[in-house]
């Protein structure tokens, strides 16, 4: 759905540029500092293309298999999450788009293009939209995969993994020049928003679950001898047969 959402080029790169003047008097401006290690070393750069690539859609589709299976409560919640998030973030695709900095810095190497070129082939600009940085839902939706993982768990690797995994995918998206760090920080903080919304909505199937009303007791029925006297041995007068 973002391809539809594509605003102009010449605004998104100046958009593009107002976030860098605003992370320059944030003194949060790192993008180049984090990316040069990664493109002095291949091996860096190969694993962070990798995470940004499969981190994304095969984890977030897996984590809501294994709760849909296992954690019905928590999937449901990471689901209304993920789509009031979704939502929103189209919103910003649409009325702020924002070319990343792989388009707007010539500081910055597109590591995704220069070491896994086969990603551009099956995800072609032509049908994405490029201007569509800020927020990161990369980031987002990690972030949300992690809160579900570790309400999930209950255990240390599960909170483990809820710091791990958003923190992995904000340095991936950063050091491949795919976003900003200030699109990483405001796709956590509209995850959170709607995690925080979605904890609030009605669950649903209880919502539509029919009304069963507890059944009346039967009356006894009424008569002078006990229920356990047997018909075959009450005559016809009321006393008991010889």
């Amino acid at each position: 759905m973002r391809v539809f959402t594509e605003g102009n080029r010449a605004q998104a790169e100046a958009n593009g540029r107002r976030i860098l003047r605003l992370e320059q008097t944030l003194h949060i401006n790192r993008e180049t500092t984090l990316q040069s290690p990664v493109l002095a070393h291949e091996w860096l750069a190969t694993l962070a293309n990798w995470f940004y690539i499969w981190g994304f859609w095969p984890v977030l589709a897996g984590t809501a298999l294994f709760l849909y299976t296992r954690y019905p409560a928590e999937y449901v919640l990471l689901r209304n999450a993920v789509f009031i998030s979704g939502l929103a973030g189209f919103l910003f695709f649409a009325l702020l788009p924002v070319a990343p900095p792989r388009l707007v810095d010539p500081m910055l190497v597109d590591t995704i293009r220069e070491h896994t070129t086969w990603y551009r082939t099956l995800s072609p600009l032509k049908v994405t939209n490029q201007y569509a940085a800020m927020p990161s839902l990369h980031v987002g939706w990690s972030l949300l995969v992690g809160i579900a993982v570790a309400r999930a768990s209950r255990r240390w690797i599960g909170y483990s993994f809820a710091v791990l995994m958003p923190t992995a995918m904000a340095l991936a998206v950063v050091v491949t020049a795919n976003h900003y760090i200030l699109d990483a920080v405001v796709g956590a903080a509209v995850a959170a928003a709607a995690f925080a919304f979605a904890l609030h909505l009605p669950d649903l199937r209880q919502v539509h679950r029919p009304v069963v009303r507890p059944s009346r007791p039967r009356p006894r029925p009424s008569g002078r001898f006990p229920r356990h006297t047997h018909a075959a041995t009450i005559a016809g007068d009321g006393r008991p047969k010889p």
